[in-house]
């Protein structure tokens, strides 16, 4: 059953989220010039108060995470999440596992935290990824195409209702992860919510429906981007749709006439 989540009357601006890339633990790599660490590149965060939770509070979060290289995947990434009070305490700390992201590709991911306590600065930091060489060339890593999405606001709840269809390109049907990052006018990453939506067929689309919410209720989001992508930590998913290649575009065979070879004269 989906919680309810209100916005309370809260001061949600106050929550700060800052951004880091971990150097405590180096991400595992191959021996190599050309290898480029993962970098968060966007976040955002949201606090709203659960009502069903007897005065508890919700975290939402949301961000990309890009992977330069050309050639490797990253697998098992991982988002660190922490969440502190107004005296610098730990409330919660969350390790969110990520999915695997493809090579010269980008991962966009939320999730969200119950809280005992309101939280008053959201750290979001990406940890340990290991690499693994990709065996196809990099035009074989197509996007799932995204249409008709439609973005409504829910006014009582403070949230934005993201639905929409997804296409899958390959030649092998596919599982996937929707993730809806909500933009304001400037462009700036305000907010954003997964989905999964069930496996669809070579050639295919399937709807979705996303929930977000935006780190300011004040904010007012002018567009939503729309990122599919497969899940799971390791790169088997992937090598095994780019292995049986895209769709073909045309599947029948030309009816008219072929045209006449009158040589080059």
């Amino acid at each position: 059953m989906r919680r309810k989540l209100i916005a309370g009357g809260l001061a949600v601006a106050g929550v700060v989220a800052g951004v880091a890339v971990s150097c405590a633990r180096q991400q595992s790599r191959p021996k190599g010039p050309e290898m480029k660490p993962l970098a968060v590149s966007e976040q955002a965060a949201a606090v709203a108060q659960d009502t069903e939770a007897e005065g508890g509070y919700v975290v939402q979060w949301a961000g990309v995470l890009a992977n330069p290289n050309r050639w490797h995947y990253g697998e098992h990434p991982v988002a660190l999440v922490t969440a502190y009070d107004a005296a610098g305490n730990v409330l919660t700390r969350v390790e969110q596992q990520l999915d695997v992201i493809p090579p010269n590709g980008r991962l966009a991911f939320a999730g969200q935290a119950e809280l005992p306590r309101q939280p008053q600065r959201v750290v979001v930091r990406q940890k340990d990824a290991t690499w693994q060489r990709a065996t196809r060339v990099p035009s074989a890593f197509a996007p799932f195409t995204v249409s008709d999405v439609l973005t409504e606001k829910d006014a009582k709840q403070g949230t934005y209702r993201v639905v929409g269809r997804v296409a899958n390109p390959y030649s092998r049907q596919a599982g996937l992860v929707v993730t809806a990052l909500l933009r304001d006018a400037s462009g700036r990453l305000v907010g954003g919510g997964s989905g999964y939506v069930k496996p669809i067929k070579p050639g295919e689309d399937r709807a979705f429906y996303v929930s977000a919410r935006p780190s300011d209720p004040a904010a007012k989001v002018t567009k939503t981007e729309v990122v599919a992508g497969t899940w799971g930590g390791t790169r088997a998913t992937w090598e095994n749709l780019t292995l049986n290649g895209l769709r073909p575009v045309h599947t029948t065979k030309p009816t008219s006439k072929p045209l006449l070879d009158r040589g080059r004269g």
